[in-house]
């Protein structure tokens, strides 16, 4: 009985949990998984606010300026940069989800006013155009 046993424990200690193909395949996952999480969670924090209009680009504004932008798109709409962040501070379109909306910093990020086509953007020196169709 004791042969047997060592004999068991000798395969079971003997016997890899994982292969190459496994290691690969977890690997790969993990690669993916990295690069999702950084290009859905931006973490630069950007430089200018661009502000669209529609299809095209009606001003870009450094963040470290603070001040408050006046636009007449179909009513005023307030838009405040301060402490390197921007938000659309007043608005009187029906829903107010846009005036509800937290402030922005980061590269990437955006509010929109869907009922006045308006859009805000962080973005950096680095940035790509934006370019909005429809």
């Amino acid at each position: 009985m004791n042969e047997i046993n060592k004999k068991l424990r000798i395969k079971y200690l003997s016997y890899n949990i994982f292969n190459y193909k496994d290691i690969i395949f977890l690997s790969i996952i993990l690669i993916i998984s990295v690069i999702l999480f950084i290009s859905f969670f931006p973490s630069i924090t950007g430089q200018y606010l661009e502000i669209y209009v529609g299809n095209s680009l009606i001003g870009k504004y450094s963040l470290d300026n603070d001040q408050i932008i006046e636009l007449n798109v179909e009513g005023p709409i307030k838009i405040t940069i301060e402490n390197h962040t921007a938000k659309i501070s007043e608005n009187d379109c029906p829903n107010q989800i846009c005036v509800n909306t937290p402030s922005i910093s980061k590269t990437g990020e955006t509010i929109l006013c869907a009922p006045k086509k308006v859009l805000l953007v962080i973005v950096d020196e680095n940035s790509s155009n934006l370019f909005i169709s429809g």
